[in-house]
């Protein structure tokens, strides 16, 4: 069986201090706004549903009880509607592409730039499973089952690795080196260490690994 339908580039956008708006019904939009929130965005809310305001409100979310206007699209990078209203999802998506603003109309595949995956995360470790629009549904489960892989040692070891991504890069500057640290990494007792939860002491034994490697020993 051969998918001839269309193709998405799969992407994580960096979301950190942008300004991002919402429009429509507040609870939909209230979700939308937290998942953007959460990756670090400025969010406006406009709406005009008279619903409050859920209690765990973020100063980084602004709700506007008003009707949405074109100027609202000023500054911003990614719009978002949760309008039930096909036709004016359309003008919002057209007026957003003439401003090269992202669109993502929900449900709306035809008037959106991008779709979103159904996603699951833990730390820096992301899970991101799409079915091109196809089924949000089966996305979901194959979302689960992927997610139900990724063990808590793993989240650890990504943390690590973060922490010591720049004297990595600086020790190894090569790429081939650094995958081979990774998998050696993952090879050793290094991972025995972080299921224990004994981070400090995975931590040493990466180093001295990074260190043994770096200076062209075998370990």
């Amino acid at each position: 069986m051969t998918w001839q339908g269309e193709s998405y580039f799969p992407v994580l956008l960096r979301l950190q201090g942008r300004r991002c708006v919402v429009v429509g019904p507040l609870a939909a939009a209230w979700e939308r706004a937290q998942a953007l929130r959460a990756c670090g965005a400025e969010v406006r809310i406009v709406t005009l549903d008279a619903s409050e305001v859920p209690e765990s409100t973020d100063a980084g979310i602004e709700v506007c009880r008003r009707p949405f206007q074109m100027d609202d699209l000023i500054g911003v990078w990614i719009v978002v509607s949760v309008v039930p209203d096909p036709a004016w999802n359309a003008e919002l998506y057209r007026a957003a592409e003439a401003r090269g603003i992202l669109c993502y109309v929900v449900d709306d595949p035809e008037h959106s730039h991008f779709i979103r995956p159904a996603v699951w995360t833990a730390g820096p470790v992301v899970v991101a499973v799409s079915t091109g629009g196809t089924s949000p549904r089966l996305a979901q489960v194959l979302r689960d089952r992927c997610a139900g892989v990724v063990t808590e040692a793993d989240v650890r070891l990504a943390v690590l690795l973060g922490e010591l991504r720049p004297r990595l890069r600086q020790a190894l500057p090569d790429l081939e080196a650094r995958r081979a640290f990774v998998d050696r990494l993952m090879a050793s007792g290094v991972m025995e260490r972080l299921r224990e939860g004994a981070v400090e002491q995975a931590r040493r034994m990466a180093e001295a690994l990074l260190e043994t490697l770096a200076g062209g020993a075998s370990p």
